[in-house]
């Protein structure tokens, strides 16, 4: 489905108050349709969107990013193979900071994402409203500074209990799994094994 397709669809689903469901993975929509589609959506009552393998850009993940903030009831979000890059995911961000519904969200296979992209996720992180429960990264080449910056994100957080990631596609090396280590058990204070998360598996 192109753009035109989805100017149709976004018609008839904007008279669909109690749509909980969406799965347009697997198309050809770009930022206009993504904008044709969050202008029909933000009145349903929906919870799970799955927009995997399409082609939009910064410009759509921003409105996206509106979509998310209205959608009180969303629980998943599948943004799988969208060439998602740093700039996107902090578009994405200001989106998702304030949703208090958010638990799954998959940016697999977006391999643009580098540390600085995946370092824009501590404010959602340590939000209040943040209840993330799972957070998948497979096929994202982010390295150890990647992992780092994960770790220190998520420093506090006590939502977050699954990170799927690409153990051979990470490029990880000891570095990177010593962050996670420290993030999972700190034994430098007692303070900071207290704060350490416990809850999280790969």
């Amino acid at each position: 489905m192109d753009n035109d397709g989805v100017t149709v669809l976004a018609a008839g689903l904007a008279r669909l108050p109690t749509l909980k469901k969406l799965n347009l993975s697997n198309n050809r929509i770009s930022d206009q349709g993504i904008q044709d589609l969050v202008g029909s959506l933000v009145n349903c009552s929906l919870e799970d969107l799955y927009l995997s393998h399409n082609s939009f850009s910064v410009f759509g993940l921003r409105s996206l990013g509106t979509l998310v903030q209205r959608a009180t009831r969303l629980k998943s979000l599948c943004l799988r193979n969208n060439a998602i890059d740093d700039e996107g995911m902090q578009c994405l961000v200001e989106g998702i900071v304030n949703c208090c519904s958010l638990q799954t969200l998959d940016l697999s296979n977006n391999q643009s994402i580098t540390a600085a992209g995946l370092t824009s996720l501590f404010p959602f992180f340590r939000s209040d409203n943040c209840c993330l429960e799972e957070l998948w990264l497979r096929e994202i080449n982010f390295g150890d500074e990647g992992a780092a910056a994960l770790a220190n994100g998520l420093i506090g957080n006590e939502s977050l209990t699954t990170l799927p990631f690409s153990l051979d596609g990470s490029g990880m090396t000891s570095r990177g799994w010593a962050a996670f280590s420290k993030l999972l058990c700190d034994t430098t204070s007692v303070n900071n094994t207290y704060l350490s998360n416990h809850t999280l598996e790969t």
